[in-house]
């Protein structure tokens, strides 16, 4: 009787599984096809009800963060090294193709982020949480990681900081869509920056 008992909790543990798997895919796929979907809307798409939707996913918000992180791979921040320098070009030549593989999942969440603001602003209810955005925080930490207790830790701060300020769908949108500028230059734009704003922390450290 026990034995019967854990495995079918584990069947129904590998189903749960399943159909939330199968509705942050539908909503990789419907933000593929340019729609920034609603829980109703990835439910549909994943032929599951709405209700089942909302089962897994209590708002679009969280919805969209965990598509993204199920898009994005994460285990490049456990396997970076070398100096701060050469971890930027590892992050940059890995990470970057990634970010304009999947632009719309990040101006996906950048407009939700947006769009929540603007009801604060506005003294209006959110009708959920304020969207979670953490994805470039491991990734600048473990670029820094080499240059701990070589520097303070108000300039680890501050560069971290500037790098986060950088390293973001932010700085992408505003290259590509004021100045014009195409992936590969702002890819390379990136680098520059990095590696400069490291190199001055370094200098004034010494």
């Amino acid at each position: 009787m026990v034995r019967v008992d854990y495995q079918e909790k584990r069947g129904r543990a590998r189903q749960r599984a399943r159909t939330r798997r199968q509705i942050l895919d539908a909503a990789v796929r419907l933000m593929h096809e340019g729609t920034i979907p609603t829980v109703e809307q990835a439910a549909a798409a994943a032929d599951v009800s709405p209700a089942t939707g909302y089962r897994y996913f209590r708002t679009q918000g969280a919805l969209l963060r965990d598509a993204v992180e199920a898009a994005f791979p994460t285990e490049l921040v456990h396997q970076l090294e070398g100096d701060a320098l050469a971890r930027v070009d590892q992050v940059i030549d890995r990470g970057f193709p990634e970010l304009v593989k999947h632009e719309v999942f990040d101006r996906a969440v950048l407009r939700l982020a947006l769009d929540q603001w603007l009801r604060r602003r506005a003294g209006q209810d959110l009708r959920e949480p304020p969207v979670e955005r953490p994805g470039r925080k491991p990734l600048v930490r473990a670029i820094l990681e080499p240059l701990r207790g070589r520097a303070s830790a108000r300039e680890l701060r501050r560069l971290e900081l500037a790098l986060a300020m950088i390293m973001g769908i932010e700085s992408y949108v505003a290259l590509s869509d004021i100045y014009g500028v195409k992936p590969r230059e702002t890819k390379e734009i990136w680098r520059w920056a990095c590696k400069a704003l490291i190199r001055a922390a370094e200098a004034e450290a010494h």
